[in-house]
């Protein structure tokens, strides 16, 4: 079939402009320094099997994420049982 609409936006707040068929978008952002530093800290953390943190700053980074509680990451988990 052929698509005769398509979503562009994420969020729900489409701003309008002079045109009636174009919007503007104003989504949500994380400047590029703080992701990087943030990107960065969760490469060390992944590295480092701290998955607990991992996720925490996953949360941070994403509006909206919420992990299940439980981390199903086999190697992770035998490590953990050996400690």
């Amino acid at each position: 079939g052929e698509k005769l609409y398509e979503e562009l936006l994420i969020s729900g707040d489409p701003q309008p402009t002079e045109h009636p068929r174009i919007t503007r978008a104003s989504e949500e952002f994380i400047p590029w320094p703080d992701l990087e530093c943030s990107l960065i800290n969760l490469k060390k953390l992944i590295q480092e099997d701290d998955l607990e943190l991992a996720q925490a700053v996953l949360q941070e980074l994403v509006s909206g994420y919420q992990p299940n509680k439980r981390i199903v990451d086999w190697l992770y988990l035998q490590k953990q049982s050996t400690l």
